[in-house]
């Protein structure tokens, strides 16, 4: 496996890529909120969040075959000590240690970059969830999403 830095507005058919694996496992990382169109994904990716520095790098197979992402972004103005990260692994992928070496990975690049907490989330119960436990990150803030009117199975 090889992790290389990628630059989502230089390579359509690569980011692509990375829309349909997040969208592979969105079904069961979190069922109870509609997965991003690719429109949405394309100007996260491209543009960014309030202008703020972000890196996007991949594990891929030596062939090429993209196993996983992460997309880490280094907030300027504020919260200068933060990285949040968003690490997304092929449901195929999983428990292979894909996700370890990313998370490792995003963990250098932010030192690098001079920050001391990496941050990111996972629902409750989801892959992420034991994902990040698994790894010994420890819970902060729980965040609470509301079901759409008229469901009533949200979680």
């Amino acid at each position: 496996m090889r992790i290389e830095r990628f630059d989502p507005a230089a390579d359509e058919t690569r980011l692509r890529e990375c829309y349909e694996l997040a969208v592979s496992g969105h079904e069961a990382d979190d069922p109870n909120v509609p997965a991003d169109s690719y429109r949405r994904f394309r100007s996260w990716w491209t543009t960014g969040w309030a202008g703020n520095p972000q890196q996007v790098w991949l594990a891929a197979t030596e062939s090429g075959t993209l196993l996983g992402y992460y997309h880490l972004v280094l907030p300027e103005r504020e919260n200068r000590a933060n990285a949040f990260l968003s690490p997304f692994i092929g449901p195929s992928c999983r428990r292979q240690g894909v996700g370890s070496a990313l998370v490792a990975h995003a963990a250098d690049q932010a030192a690098l970059a001079g920050r001391t907490l990496l941050m990111s989330d996972a629902r409750v119960g989801a892959p992420g969830h034991a994902f990040a436990e698994s790894i010994g990150a420890r819970q902060g803030l729980r965040w609470i999403h509301a079901a759409p009117l008229g469901r009533r199975d949200a979680g």
